[in-house]
């Protein structure tokens, strides 16, 4: 009767340490599995360019290097002001001209492309809701985010999937 109560205890202890192991090993498979799908699912985002308004009719240096990227000064031609940009390491901005008394910035990165175009194209006012219609050409916006520049300025930039428009407060109009 002894050795039938040691074998039974030492069949129990076995199973036991086996369920023990099998737990852990599945366990620890599953965390790895989970660890290396949420690595491959959720990528690395990167820094975006800031927009900085300078209002400052002096020139300023372009482009800068800077310890965490390149400052690039653009803009000031005819009624547009004059502006700069902080784009993070690794992006890439040129600077062109495309016709007389026009600007065009462009920054890029892996496939990303971020352009910004100042020029004499028409022009028209920027509406939105509640604004009265003005005479002559406009833009009416239904969705928009409000950004204030670091010197202050108003900006209004339209919702859009690809591409957006930014209109900035001048006196009493957009």
């Amino acid at each position: 009767m002894k050795y039938v109560i040691a074998a039974l205890l030492g069949i129990a202890v076995t199973l036991l340490a086996v369920g023990i192991y099998i737990k852990f090993t599945v366990s620890n498979n599953t965390v790895r599995e989970e660890t290396v799908n949420q690595n491959q699912e959720t990528p690395i985002p990167t820094p975006l360019p800031t927009l900085v308004s300078t209002p400052s009719p002096t020139s300023l240096p372009s482009p800068t290097p800077s310890g965490t990227g390149t400052i690039t000064s653009a803009g000031g031609l005819l009624v547009f002001s004059k502006y700069s940009i902080n784009t993070p390491l690794g992006w890439s901005v040129t600077k062109t001209q495309p016709v007389p008394q026009s600007e065009k910035l462009l920054i890029t990165k892996s496939g990303y492309e971020i352009s910004i175009y100042q020029a004499a194209t028409g022009g028209s006012q920027c509406t939105y809701p509640g604004d009265s219609v003005p005479q002559g050409p406009s833009v009416s916006f239904a969705k928009f985010t409000e950004l204030t520049t670091q010197s202050y300025n108003k900006l209004r930039r339209s919702q859009g999937i690809t591409g957006f428009t930014v209109c900035e407060l001048l006196q009493s109009s957009w």
